[in-house]
């Protein structure tokens, strides 16, 4: 299952791709969906087996996520959902 990280602003969604190229983990920016409405109008999507390596990566070079929301596919039609997993109060 995929995931959507959701930062507090460009600058900082920004940060977040380049911190996951430096390490090699596969993730890239794409657009917020209209269904979310938080954030800066980017996002971090990656793989949701990648999320405590990245929260941990980027915690550790000074950045925290805003939210992040997993993905739910709808078999059959191109109808995603996206159910919110975690804010971080400190981001």
């Amino acid at each position: 299952m995929e995931i959507i990280m959701v930062f507090r602003g460009v600058h900082k969604a920004m940060q977040s791709e380049s911190i996951t190229k430096a390490h090699g983990y596969k993730a890239r920016l794409i657009p917020i969906p209209g269904a979310i409405s938080a954030g800066c109008g980017l996002g971090l999507k990656a793989d949701e087996t990648l999320v405590e390596t990245l929260v941990e990566t980027f915690q550790s070079e000074g950045l925290t996520p805003l939210k992040y929301y997993r993905i739910h596919e709808h078999a059959g039609s191109n109808k995603k959902d996206y159910e919110l997993v975690k804010e971080w109060e400190d981001a």
